[in-house]
């Protein structure tokens, strides 16, 4: 039986609080459609893309290579689909060439090539044989996404070199307004190699290397590659780059993370090397790179990395740009089914308002975590709780409704008909937010003097009871007894308003939700109270309740001004 307000907010009373861990509120994610491979061992979904627009309605769509796939009857050789973002219809297949060529084992909509207003495509086939009759040398291809026609073609030259393991999207490295391309081999030359081609006409740009390098033949450099935004203020875009194989420590790796300038120098702007103990651990970070802002403000681009199956049961890290230092780390989850490292890390763009694009990590189950708190375990928004995910990416916000879709993917996902031929599953996160209407963000002595607050939740919200709470401090998280996390500094204008419930007029602090998940808070202050207040700023969260009178959802931290 659902709570009335007074009954719940008897048990409000009773909330412990505690220093935030996590700066984000509970988020939910609606499922969307789930896409599967065309025959078993396709391993759709090893490689995942979505930054661009392919068919010029303005959505960003989806790129998803499938390298085991076979072709006329030769295994391995693979194929990349192009998805539309707005119904996920096949814009286009792409194949490769060569029998176990893995073709599609990386992916990337890259800027526009060939000039005609759509975005193309980068496909990496690293286990290629195609340079002088050497094996796996690997190779990188460019098609045009809007005929399929191949573009530019790169081959590798080292045997087992494996050009194209990965490939992405740079940045506008050389400045000429066109995003450039990351290409690696890392494996050339028992070491590895990572390039930096020009997105306008397909010139080397830069050759990246391990530094120093490495005595002990330390493989792996650019197993991982992404774009940085400006690292170090010289104005242009640089280059992250993960290095899991170094670190060698008695058989055991603590991997690296590199951040390479993107000058015509390439010089090493930052590195940082994993640990390793005598207890068998080694983080192995450098499996999976991502850019993921500046978490703790200090004005320098923090780094998220994937790491490895040793890794002191650890999925990722967060790690500081300014110094190395560890900010924050994920716990691995799940059951990771065998899975030896977190392959692919992402961030999307900001859910839940605190100023910094949410880390999606995947590693068994899917983790989808907010801000980083100095040397604590994150405590995700949501959960996606299954086994074998591997891949993520961010998917553009394909519903218009505000928030960024998500992409998830398990190569060796079933299909009951077909067996393990992969898939990918499309999931939109919702998170209950808080706006401002008729006074907008402030309330006057001289004007109106009422605000009112407009709630909107998930449909699932539906029915529970809301209630509007405040800060006069400031906004930072607190986590409450349920885990939730209410974004805002508790103190005596919180617990004031969580008393006030059901609510004296001219208060309406509280209520039930609609059927859409829709509500609505006001106050009205005596012109006497605005005067005092004159100059002050306060902080507004709702929250939702389950029946049994804890936190479920809060929303974002609006602040109100009170004007003259």
């Amino acid at each position: 039986m659902m709570k009335s307000p007074a009954t719940v907010f008897l048990i409000l009373a009773i909330w412990v609080s505690a220093a935030g861990l996590a700066f984000g509120q509970d988020c939910t994610c609606v499922a969307g459609p789930v896409l599967y491979g065309e025959d078993a061992g396709d391993r759709f979904g090893e490689a995942m893309s979505s930054s661009g627009d392919m068919d010029g309605d303005g959505i960003q769509d989806y790129l998803i290579g499938a390298p085991g796939r076979s072709v006329a009857g030769r295994p391995g050789v693979g194929a990349v689909y192009g998805l539309s973002g707005v119904d996920c219809d096949q814009l286009f297949v792409l194949e490769g060439h060569t029998t176990g060529s893995s073709f599609g084992y990386s992916v990337a909509v890259v800027a526009d090539f060939d000039e005609d207003a759509l975005d193309d495509v980068l496909v990496g086939a690293p286990f290629d044989t195609a340079s002088g009759g050497y094996l796996e040398t690997g190779s990188v291809y460019l098609f045009s996404s809007a005929t399929g026609e191949m573009l530019w073609r790169l081959d590798g030259s080292s045997p087992s070199g494996h050009l194209g393991w990965a490939v992405a999207r740079a940045g506008d490295v050389n400045q000429d307004e066109v995003d450039d391309w990351i290409v690696s081999a890392p494996h050339k030359n028992d070491q590895g190699r990572v390039y930096v081609y020009s997105g306008f006409d397909g010139e080397l740009l830069l050759e990246l290397w391990q530094s120093p390098p490495s005595p002990f033949f330390e493989n792996g450099f650019g197993s991982c590659v992404a774009p940085i935004e400006d690292f170090d203020g010289d104005g242009h875009d640089d280059i992250l780059v993960g290095h899991p194989e170094a670190g060698n420590f008695f058989g055991l790796r603590g991997g690296r993370v590199y951040v390479f300038s993107g000058q015509p120098s390439g010089g090493v702007l930052f590195m940082k090397t994993g640990r390793t103990d005598w207890n068998w651990n080694a983080e192995e970070i450098g499996h999976s790179v991502a850019a993921a802002g500046d978490r703790n403000d200090d004005g320098v681009p923090d780094i998220l990395t994937g790491c490895g199956f040793f890794s002191y049961s650890r999925s990722a890290k967060v790690i500081s740009g300014m110094d190395g230092s560890n900010l924050a780390w994920v716990d691995a989850s799940g059951d990771r089914m065998g899975i030896r490292s977190v392959r692919s890390v992402c961030t999307i763009a900001d859910i839940n308002g605190d100023g910094v694009r949410e880390m999606v990590v995947p590693g068994g189950n899917v983790q989808m975590l907010s801000r980083s708190n100095r040397y604590k375990p994150q405590v995700p928004i949501w959960t996606r709780s299954a086994k074998g995910f591997r891949s993520v990416a961010p998917a553009g916000d394909r519903d218009g409704d505000g928030y960024p879709e998500l992409l998830i993917g398990d190569p060796e996902g079933v299909l009951p008909s077909k067996g393990a031929t992969g898939l990918v599953e499309i999931w939109r996160p919702k998170l209950g937010y808080l706006a401002m209407v008729e006074s907008g963000f402030s309330v006057s002595a001289s004007g109106p003097r009422v605000a009112v607050f407009e709630l909107t939740f998930p449909t699932t919200e539906a029915g529970s009871v809301f209630a509007l709470l405040g800060s006069e401090t400031g906004s930072r998280p607190t986590i409450v007894t349920s885990g939730a996390c209410v974004p805002l500094v508790f103190d005596a204008l919180t617990d004031k308003t969580r008393r006030l419930y059901p609510g004296p007029r001219p208060f309406r602090l509280s209520g039930l939700l609609g059927e859409e998940g829709r509500g609505t808070a006001w106050c009205a202050f005596p012109y006497e109270t605005l005067l005092s207040l004159v100059g002050r700023r306060f902080w507004f969260s709702a929250v939702t309740l389950t029946p049994e009178g804890l936190v479920n959802l809060a929303s974002n931290a609006v602040p109100l001004d009170v004007l003259p």
